[in-house]
């Protein structure tokens, strides 16, 4: 039904938001190094910025493709309905129900564990803007994991 590159697919979420997790990550183990523009960890951080820079870019070009061949199912740039939602017919609608059913009891469970998490033992936070990063990446791997079939049904047709 759907190819994985497709502007709707959750893999974008999930590659651009994995990038963001490294530059966080690497700004939390090396704060102080990654403003020395000669270390290793400063390229590294420019590498996967540059990378992000290019991901972003492909995923508009993707957007802007799938609206010139969709016009009546177009993608806004800004807004609040996620463009990863499939409600095409009913099979679609209700593999989205479920899938973000799943998220939101990830949600419910993973946010109170993090104040808890929080409360006892006081996280930095570096490594707090880590977690979250983390927690949105899970999040979109869960609903990539409850949505994969609509892609792979397209590759044995």
């Amino acid at each position: 039904m759907k190819k994985i590159l497709d502007a709707r697919s959750p893999f974008w979420q999930v590659f651009l938001y994995s990038l963001v997790l490294v530059v966080t990550i690497l700004n939390a183990v090396n704060g102080d190094e990654v403003a020395n523009l000669s270390s290793a960890a400063a390229v590294a951080m420019i590498a996967i910025l540059v990378m992000l820079f290019i991901g972003a870019i492909a995923y508009t070009w993707q957007i802007i493709r799938h609206n010139k061949r969709h016009p009546k199912q177009r993608i806004r740039y800004f807004g609040l309905f996620p463009p990863e939602f499939l409600d095409e017919d009913e099979l679609l609608t209700a593999t989205t129900n479920k899938a973000t059913r799943r998220v939101y009891v990830y949600y419910a469970t993973v946010i109170p564990l993090l104040i808890i998490l929080n409360l006892l033992v006081k996280i930095p936070t570096e490594w707090m803007l880590v977690i979250l990063t983390a927690v949105v990446v899970v999040h979109y791997l869960i609903y990539w994991s409850n949505v994969r079939f609509l892609w792979q049904i397209e590759d044995e047709e």
